[in-house]
């Protein structure tokens, strides 16, 4: 994939992108499966349909009708675990307002998703500990970014490297 496509796709997570780490199992679980996720949505299913086929990075299409605005079906490409790594490892040269959270899911994956130990096989308590707490330091920088309105046309802030766009 070209270096063109690969920033045209960090422009499509910062713009209409999610970066999550969340947990799976029950929560009293100690055996939680935390998974990367990385999204993008669109209204327009064709259009998704069309970045997956020339991009060749797999992932998985879903769409869902909203309760909100019933007429209009959003379309969502989702990535988990080792192809949400492997997509942000290929767009963070080029991510403005999502960089620290694809920094956080990257030192997630190397740090933390090396334990594959079964139903049975519990996981030890540090890397639980240290599971969760990339998971709320995830939630704050997501949290941070719905305050300050990234994403929803603030526009980027001055640097030596773009323009400051509002």
């Amino acid at each position: 994939m070209d270096e063109i496509f690969a920033a045209y796709l960090a422009g499509l997570i910062d713009g209409e992108g999610s970066i999550q780490i969340n947990p799976n199992g029950g929560k009293k679980a100690r055996y939680h499966h935390w998974t990367l996720t990385v999204q993008i949505s669109s209204s327009a299913n064709g259009y998704l349909q069309q970045l997956r086929q020339d991009a060749g990075l797999g992932g998985s299409l879903t769409s869902w009708q909203s309760k909100v605005w019933v007429k209009r079906r959003s379309y969502n490409w989702r990535f988990y675990g080792a192809s949400a790594d492997g997509l942000l490892r290929l767009c963070l040269p080029y991510l403005r307002l999502k960089r620290p959270q694809a920094e956080v899911a990257l030192q997630f994956r190397d740090e933390c998703c090396h334990f594959h130990g079964g139903r049975w096989n519990m996981m030890p308590t540090e890397l639980l500990l240290a599971r969760r707490s990339f998971a709320m330091r995830m939630r704050e920088l997501n949290a941070s970014d719905k305050k300050s309105g990234a994403g929803k046309g603030a526009g980027v802030h001055a640097s030596s490297n773009y323009l400051n766009v509002r």
